[in-house]
């Protein structure tokens, strides 16, 4: 009997593998409900169901409204350009999948997954920058030679920056990757990327304000994730190079990342504090200390709201 399961465990393990990572999704309650059978409802369900199926993403973006007024839901995909279209449209369906089971009736939600990233809402997401709300991940673990390590990483940053904010490959993409090192220093990979409809101010003044929330020091590897733009650094290469034709090979090597449960909050005016990493409630004048929390690999991770959202539910958690 054991000898014919293990064909299919092996199918399984092998299926469990190739799927990108998640990082974290939001449920945004501020926006609004919606009822099963409403409008909005149908009109999400249309978005939602567009995503990889009406040719859009060419380019590893897709951006899509339907629906008139209050009813009008509006989607919002994007991939980094070194994976392959087939794999973008896999993450993007598991985006779709995952967020409306999660936010099984709130009119925003937004998850990043380590490929991509969905966010939908009935509110208008076009031409806009935004940084807020902001998933943050570092490493307990930190680099040697500190001072080195920080210097060279802004200038890593910096310059990753510049190139995608002008496009470096191309204006349908606003990425770029690279790598710092040097004899007293460990390798370090870094990509940033922003919304490809930003214009160029937009995408440096998205990264700019998120390398400010970067930690002072010093870890070793570290992530912002915003529903505009993203950071992230590693001290093992987890990208592809790119080209104007696109990725150059179909695989990406990935560093191993958190597994397990992130802090879950709910915030409100009238919160209790509760103590410990799965479950808890925090006031608002303690969410920077209660937003924290290292899980059993090393990562740290944090949620940095704007506090005009009080009523956002977070929710961070790994996918069943």
């Amino acid at each position: 009997m054991a000898l014919y399961l293990l064909p299919s465990l092996l199918l399984l393990m092998a299926k469990a593998s190739a799927q990108p990572n998640f990082i974290s999704h939001l449920c945004l309650y501020k926006t609004g409900n919606f009822t099963p059978k409403s409008t909005f409802k149908a009109n999400l369900d249309h978005v939602l169901s567009s995503v990889t199926t009406n040719g859009i993403l060419d380019n590893s973006f897709y951006r899509f409204s339907y629906g008139q007024n209050s009813d009008i839901a509006n989607a919002v995909g994007l991939c980094r350009p070194d994976i392959k279209l087939d794999t973008c449209q896999s993450c993007l369906n598991d985006s779709v999948r995952l967020l409306t089971k999660r936010c099984p009736n709130q009119k925003e939600a937004i998850g990043w997954y380590e490929n991509c990233s969905l966010h939908y809402s009935s509110s208008s997401l076009s031409n806009k920058m935004h940084i807020s709300p902001m998933f943050r991940t570092r490493s307990t673990k930190n680099a040697t030679n500190t001072d080195q390590f920080i210097r060279k990483l802004r200038i890593l940053l910096n310059s990753l920056k510049s190139k995608a904010s002008l496009g470096d490959h191309g204006s349908l993409h606003k990425y770029a990757a690279g790598n710092m090192s040097s004899s007293e220093l460990e390798t370090t990979y870094a990509l940033v990327q922003c919304l490809p409809d930003l214009t160029p101010q937009q995408c440096d003044d998205c990264l700019s304000s998120i390398f400010k929330k970067l930690p002072s020091c010093c870890s070793q590897s570290a992530g912002i994730f915003t529903p505009s733009c993203l950071v992230i650094y590693k001290p093992t290469r987890f990208f592809d190079s790119v080209t104007d034709d696109g990725p150059t090979s179909s695989s990406t090597v990935h560093e191993s990342r958190a597994a397990g449960m992130y802090v879950s909050c709910c915030l409100s005016s009238q919160s209790n504090v509760n103590s410990g990493p799965n479950s808890g409630f925090c006031r608002e004048k303690e969410w920077e200390e209660q937003s924290s929390y290292c899980d059993h690999n090393g990562f740290v991770s944090s949620f940095l709201l704007d506090f005009d959202n009080l009523h956002l539910r977070v929710s961070a958690i790994q996918e069943d």
